[in-house]
């Protein structure tokens, strides 16, 4: 278990240096992109060699203040909370939006005390769910995935199949994305249904 514990940081001299390389060995990022700062351990406690880390189990993400135990080359240990951060390039919003307005990616590197423990969104198409200034990280919980088409659009509705399908014009009630189900309204009827959209403004009824 020492040993593991060890591993990448053999090399290092000073504790913060050893505290960076095991949290670069955990997560998977270069160690450039590891910030340790505030170690809070006495400058008198400091000696030259190889110092050992214990981070804690299974934690991934490194967010700021974090409990560690240092393992002085001569066995001693020592409690600290460093601020610990790592920095990953992630999407940023180009310019600040407002909730219900598409939003223009960019790529920015952020480190992961902003993020929290939010996860970045991938690639795609994203709308605002509030507002988000220009260079703010955009993560799941603050976008919406844009519509293939948006309410109120004008579609066709079709039912059956084959030579037997029939069409009337129609009125998306919801946003709409392509597979997915979608009230609209039948604009002939003023009846409201249910169907899938097909994308190319055509929308699937469902049968009775």
């Amino acid at each position: 278990m020492l040993l593991a514990l060890l591993v990448g940081v053999a090399h290092a001299v000073l504790p913060a240096e050893a505290i960076a390389s095991a949290v670069s060995a955990r997560v998977g990022v270069p160690l450039a992109d590891v910030e340790v700062t505030a170690l809070g351990l006495p400058a008198q406690a400091v000696v030259d060699g190889a110092w050992g880390v214990e981070l804690p189990p299974g934690l991934r993400k490194f967010t700021g203040s974090t409990p560690v135990t240092l393992l002085r080359p001569d066995g001693a240990r020592f409690a600290v909370r460093p601020r610990i951060v790592t920095y990953a390039m992630v999407p940023v919003a180009q310019g600040s939006v407002r909730a219900g307005e598409p939003i223009v990616l960019t790529q920015a590197r952020t480190a992961s005390d902003v993020l929290r423990s939010e996860e970045p969104v991938g690639e795609g198409r994203w709308v605002a769910r509030v507002a988000i200034a220009a260079g703010d990280p955009v993560t799941a919980s603050r976008v919406r995935q844009a519509p293939d088409l948006g309410q109120g659009a004008d579609v066709q509705l079709t039912a059956g199949s084959g030579p037997l399908v029939v069409a009337a014009p129609g009125r998306l009630m919801a946003d709409a994305y392509v597979g997915a189900p979608v009230p609209v309204l039948n604009l002939a009827t003023r009846a409201v249904l249910k169907g899938t959209y097909r994308g190319n403004h055509v929308v699937a009824l469902e049968g009775p």
